[in-house]
């Protein structure tokens, strides 16, 4: 089963970030084989800040994904005001350590909370938008939907690297969900890929 776990970090929680970053890793260290996508969300104005923590990761069950979600030392240690942790459908053939980065692109992260929980897309619509989507591809780190406990479809989530902000919100306006007023809101965030490296690349490396 597939999972996405968001942690939203407390507006003073960077020292204590820093602190639990060892022990961060070292947990994930446990799920390497089963994560699809990794790493933290950033503040617009200062893409250095972060701002919290996204995973997509392939687990046994609700139990083994709320130990992830809550055991985990950010969620555990009060670097995260809260978390938020949703059933997920992976809706790309590839995950994020498959995908072929440019290191000099920005990357996002788009949140589209379902209009009417629960309610999947008419299928022409579904169909419409994966059309959408499968020629943006080469520019999806990862994309799926969003499930609740009952297999009801709540929303999808993007990560996304484009040449600018302003791609991305084209991407977003033509999707043929968005006009089919599928989603409750489209909210883009920076993100950025998770893994010492990648965080080295982007500037997040402090101590």
């Amino acid at each position: 089963m597939q999972y996405f776990a968001w942690g939203i970090d407390r507006p003073d929680a960077m020292d204590r970030r820093l602190d639990l970053r060892d022990a961060h890793w070292a947990f994930l260290d446990r799920f390497e084989d089963r994560l699809l996508a990794r790493g933290p969300v950033l503040d617009d104005a200062e893409p250095t800040k972060v701002l919290g923590s996204i995973h997509v990761v392939e687990l046994d069950d609700d139990a083994e994904a709320r130990h992830f979600a809550y055991d985990e030392p950010f969620a555990k240690e009060g670097v995260f005001s809260a978390v938020v942790l949703s059933g997920y459908h992976h809706e790309l053939g590839r995950t994020q350590f498959e995908f072929e980065s440019n290191p000099d692109a920005p990357r996002f992260f788009v949140h589209c909370p379902a209009a009417a929980p629960g309610t999947a897309p008419p299928d022409d619509i579904a169909s419409a938008h994966e059309s959408h989507c499968a020629a943006f591809d080469s520019h999806v780190v990862c994309r799926g939907s969003l499930i609740d406990e009952h297999g009801g479809w709540t929303g999808r989530i993007f990560l996304l690297e484009a040449p600018d902000r302003e791609t991305v919100e084209r991407f977003v306006a033509n999707d043929p969900c968005t006009a089919a007023g599928c989603y409750a809101e489209t909210a883009i965030r920076r993100w950025t890929m998770g893994g010492a490296a990648n965080l080295k690349a982007a500037g997040l490396m402090q101590r």
